[in-house]
């Protein structure tokens, strides 16, 4: 039989078979991103991944080896991460 548990570490035995990750409300399903979002996005999967990417959109004017992305994406408010709950903000200002 295990030890049990003793601390701040016990918070853990609580949790344990519960998804750490939770998605909270305002959320928007399937919002389309603007193309100048959908651009950086592109841009930032290559250099992230070292591998070409493409919006959908441009698929017929490419490479067939370009990973295709989507403009559908789900936008959450708050993600709750543990017991923490972080706060997004999707705004044109910030980039």
């Amino acid at each position: 039989m295990p030890k049990k548990t003793t601390g701040s570490l016990a918070v853990q035995d609580e949790l344990n078979g519960i998804d750490y990750r939770i998605f909270l409300n305002p959320k928007r399903i399937n919002t389309n991103l603007s193309k100048e979002i959908l651009d950086l996005l592109v841009e930032y999967y290559y250099d992230a991944y070292n591998k070409d990417f493409v919006a959908l959109s441009n698929i017929y004017v490419t490479n067939s080896e370009a990973i295709p992305v989507l403009s559908k994406v789900n936008i959450y408010g708050q993600l709750r991460f543990g017991s923490k709950i972080f706060r997004s903000s999707y705004s044109k200002k910030h980039i």
